[in-house]
C-alpha cells in the first residue's frame, strides 16, 4: 500500500493561480495524498477558492489563519500533516502529473530525503551520505523548500521547523538542517515541478523597506548557519553572504534614497546579528571584479562610512550614464 503523503502549500493572495496549482495536485498519479492548504490571511479571494476545493476532493483540508509569512504557514502546515512524508508546493507553482509519484520512488529503506533538480534527466540518479556542505557545492541549489520529499519524523524528531523570523533566505536555512539531520540523501533530476515567475509575488516588489529587511534577514539565516554548522561549514562558500548583501544594498542605493544614518543603522543591526566565524573564513583571495572586491572589502572590514560614500558615487556615475 502507498504511503501516505502530505502536500501542504501556503496560500497568500494567488487567487489567479491556486486553481491551476491545486489541480495539478489532485490529479496525481500518486493518489494516497494529503493536500493541506494553508491561507496565510490572504485578502483577495484565495481563502474562498481554499474552501471551493474543499467541497471538491476529500484529500483536501484547508487551514485559514492570520497573515504570518510562508514560514508561519508551512509550519501551521507540518504541524498538522498526518502523512509519512512531506513535500511542499507553492501556490503560484504547479506540478506534472506524475511528481509525486516519481518522487515517492526514490525512497528507499535507508533514505529519509529525495531531492530533485529541474531541467536534466531523471535517470541520473546520486546517492550523497558526506556532509551538507559539500553536497551544496557539488550539486548547486538548495534555496528551496520544494523539490524534495522528507520523512516526517526526520522533521519530528531534530524539531526541524522555518525560521518564521527570517522570510528571506528562509528556505536554504531548512534545507540546511534537514540535509544534515538526513545524513544520506537521493538526488535526481527530473523536470517536474513547474515554477511560475509570478511578477506580483513579494520576492519580486522592489520596495525599500522590503529590501532592508530581506537584508537583515540573511543576517539571521548565516548567522545561524555558521554558529550551529561550525565543523560542516569548512567547504561552504564563506564569501556568499557579503557578496548577497553587497548586491542588495547596491540594488537600494540605484533604486532609492537612503541617508547616512538610516544606512548606519542598518549596518549595525546586520553586523549584531553576525558570527565572528563568517568574517574569519571569508576568502580574501577569491577574485572579484574590481568595483565588488572594494564593495565587499568595505563590508567585510565594516568599513561602513567609505561604503557609503562608495555607494553614492557609484550612483551618482549611473546616473549620468543613463543620462
Amino acid at each position: 500500500m502507498e504511503d501516505l503523503i502530505s502536500v501542504i502549500v501556503p496560500v497568500y493572495n494567488v487567487e489567479e493561480y491556486l486553481d491551476r496549482c491545486v489541480e495539478s495536485i489532485v490529479n496525481q498519479t500518486y493518489k494516497n495524498l494529503e493536500i493541506i492548504l494553508v491561507n496565510d490571511g490572504s485578502t483577495d479571494n484565495s481563502g474562498e477558492k481554499c474552501d471551493e476545493w474543499l467541497k471538491k476532493d476529500n484529500r483536501i483540508k484547508v487551514i485559514h489563519k492570520q497573515n504570518g509569512g510562508v514560514s508561519s504557514a508551512r509550519n501551521v502546515g507540518l504541524e498538522d500533516a498526518k502523512g509519512k512524508y512531506i513535500t511542499f508546493i507553492d501556490s503560484d507553482d504547479y506540478v506534472l502529473e506524475n511528481y509525486v509519484e516519481n518522487l515517492s520512488n526514490l525512497i528507499g529503506e535507508d533514505t529519509r530525503v529525495v531531492r530533485i533538480i529541474l531541467n536534466s534527466n531523471f535517470e541520473e540518479l546520486k546517492v550523497y551520505s558526506q556532509r551538507f556542505f559539500d553536497i551544496f557545492e557539488n550539486t548547486g541549489k538548495f534555496n528551496t523548500a520544494c523539490f524534495q520529499l522528507i520523512e516526517k519524523q526526520l522533521l519530528m524528531e531534530n524539531k526541524i521547523r522555518f525560521n518564521e523570523k527570517a522570510g528571506f533566505g528562509e528556505d536554504l536555512l531548512f534545507s540546511i538542517h534537514t540535509m544534515i539531520a538526513a545524513k544520506t540523501i537521493k538526488i535526481a533530476h527530473f523536470d517536474g515541478y513547474k515554477i511560475f515567475y509570478n511578477a506580483n509575488s513579494i520576492t519580486k516588489k522592489i520596495d525599500k523597506d522590503l529590501m532592508k529587511k530581506n537584508i537583515y534577514e540573511l543576517s539571521v539565516v548565516y548567522n545561524e548557519i555558521y554558529s550551529n554548522f561550525n565543523k560542516e561549514i569548512e567547504n561552504f562558500r564563506t564569501n556568499k553572504f557579503f557578496e548577497e548583501v553587497n548586491g542588495q544594498l547596491l540594488k537600494i542605493s540605484l533604486n532609492f534614497s537612503i541617508s547616512y544614518k538610516e544606512f548606519c543603522q542598518l549596518m549595525n543591526e546586520i553586523y549584531q546579528n553576525l558570527n565572528t566565524i563568517l568574517f574569519e573564513k571569508f576568502d580574501r583571495n577569491k577574485q572579484y571584479k574590481t568595483t565588488n572586491k572594494t564593495f565587499i572589502d568595505c563590508l567585510v572590514k565594516r568599513r561602513i562610512k567609505l561604503y557609503y560614500v562608495l555607494m553614492i558615487i557609484r550612483k551618482k556615475l549611473k546616473g549620468q550614464k543613463n543620462g
